[in-house]
């Protein structure tokens, strides 16, 4: 999906996230879905939204103000190309007048707000299944034609241990293939997400990153809680 500091075209982001083609905030059913800035009039992006005092963005600036989910922020960088940031959650507002006139002057912008939105980028964990659900939003064809492309060696990056970068795509891939049932004991899924009301299960490569294997859905399985265990420890 998208990968930070690579640029897309709104059309691209639109394909995958859904929402509007113009205007700095993507919106579906009073939710803010994107976030596409200019450092112009938003000096501090990506971790400060400016909303100006328009009928539609100071509308939009509330619903994401009040919104739970995390969004992506996109940075113009040249005509038509948008430059990913990451995944940034709301984690404060401000509306009071005097404060948002100190804040209006010093970023240069001539027009009222309506607030300043303060961000925080999210885990790697929680941008990770959000990948995942852009993935599984896409058509069978789309997301073929995305895994027909990708590299099936994951790259990695140094913590405390090697962690594998994965590819959402395939998690995505094998929980659609699965459509709620685990591909190994075939029962259903235990239990339904609070966070996308969709089956729970676990996708697990059958021959491990760490020993070579590919980061492929011809080599993984979306396993229940207990059938991924028993994988690992039966």
């Amino acid at each position: 999906m998208f990968k930070k500091g690579q640029r897309y075209s709104r059309k691209e982001i639109s394909a995958l996230i859904g929402g509007q083609i113009q205007g700095y905030m993507g919106t579906r059913q009073k939710k803010v879905i994107g976030v596409y800035l200019e450092l112009s009039s938003n000096p501090n992006a990506p971790t400060e939204i400016l909303c100006g005092s328009g009928k539609d963005i100071a509308k939009h600036g509330l619903w994401l103000s009040l919104q739970h989910e995390p969004v992506p922020i996109f940075l113009k960088k040249k005509t038509n190309e948008w430059e990913y940031q990451g995944l940034f959650a709301v984690s404060s507002t401000i509306e009071d007048e005097s404060d948002l006139e100190e804040i209006r002057c010093q970023a240069g912008r001539d027009y009222k707000l309506s607030r300043a939105i303060n961000l925080q980028e999210v885990s790697d964990h929680l941008e990770f299944d959000q990948q995942v659900t852009w993935s599984k939003a896409l058509t069978v064809t789309q997301r073929a034609e995305r895994l027909s492309k990708a590299e099936t060696s994951p790259k990695t990056k140094k913590v405390k241990t090697t962690v594998y970068v994965r590819n959402p795509d395939v998690v995505a891939e094998a929980l659609v293939r699965a459509n709620g049932t685990c591909e190994s004991c075939f029962k259903p899924a235990p239990f339904i997400r609070k966070t996308d009301n969709t089956p729970y299960l676990e996708v697990h490569h059958k021959l491990p990153l760490a020993q070579g294997g590919p980061d492929t859905v011809d080599n993984v399985l979306a396993m229940c809680p207990n059938c991924h265990r028993q994988a690992h420890f039966g």
